[in-house]
């Protein structure tokens, strides 16, 4: 990748950001354009947050993605927000304009993105989400703005859970209620683990896999592993499933667009993002 004086620079803010596979695969679209772009990774301690933040203007960087820890406390250093950023109450991506710095969250878009380009349609699905943190909160708004048939909802955070259960009782005409029996995947068409469980190989899994069935998507938000052990459980009761590399490419488009204008090779993403994961594995 050749670097000019000219070369606009885009990149992750987080802490830590050693493990992170956006650079590949946002460079991998760049190169693949022709584009005159760069996706660097930015480890940023949370004291120095706001300076960082604040330097993008000044430095010439046309914007950022913004991961874990920085997700809640990036919004309140925006000029102006996107609706999915107000109603989440935290940022994903920062696009830097001329009147000042944007936030968006694109959590929500890019995991409804994902799941319709497999010709899965949401409309009046039965969902039961597990996790309420800030991943679940997006996408079970979007699922709700696209008109899901019912939503329940888990966290062992009790208070979290039924915040946005009255979140979107309040918003949307959808039967929202808090999943205390597990038993109800029986009946629905799409689980989705919204929750860190399933990222350490000795971790439990999210559900009891009895309840899992042949006619059941089973989203898992994790990537990495690209299989856990909830998808292997799904795949061995013949459910169809589906890993959060998607959800990750598809996000990445998103912000792509947002500060390129430009649409990128969605297939390319997702093959570097792959391809970064076998590399990381074999090291």
């Amino acid at each position: 990748m050749k670097i000019t004086g000219k070369t606009k620079i885009v990149g992750l803010m987080g802490y830590p950001v050693s493990h992170t596979i956006s650079p590949a695969i946002h460079n991998a679209a760049f190169s693949t354009l022709g584009l005159d772009w760069i996706y660097l990774p930015f480890e940023v301690r949370p004291e120095y947050l706001k300076e960082a933040i604040f330097g993008l203007k000044p430095l010439g960087m046309a914007g950022v993605n913004i991961t874990i820890p920085h997700k809640v406390q990036a919004l309140a250093y925006m000029d102006a927000l996107s609706e999915e950023a107000k109603i989440i109450g935290a940022i994903n991506t920062i696009v830097v304009k001329e009147e000042g710095l944007f936030g968006d969250n694109t959590d929500g878009k890019g995991f409804i993105n994902s799941i319709k380009d497999t010709g899965f349609s949401v409309s009046k699905k039965r969902v039961a989400l597990i996790g309420a943190g800030g991943a679940g909160r997006a996408i079970s708004i979007s699922l709700a703005r696209e008109g899901v048939q019912t939503i329940y909802i888990s966290d062992t955070d009790k208070e979290k859970c039924e915040s946005l259960i009255g979140y979107i009782k309040n918003r949307f005409d959808i039967l929202t209620l808090e999943m205390k029996d597990l038993s109800v995947i029986v009946d629905i068409d799409l689980l989705i683990n919204a929750t860190p469980c399933g990222m350490k190989e000795d971790d439990h899994l999210p559900i009891d896999p009895s309840f899992i069935h042949p006619d059941l998507l089973v989203y898992d938000l994790i990537y990495n592993p690209q299989k856990t052990r909830l998808l292997e459980e799904a795949e061995r009761k013949g459910a169809k499933t589906f890993s959060g590399l998607a959800m990750l490419v598809y996000q990445a488009a998103l912000s792509f667009s947002a500060w390129t204008g430009i649409r990128p090779p969605i297939d390319v993403m997702m093959n570097a993002a792959k391809s970064y994961q076998v590399a990381f594995k074999r090291n």
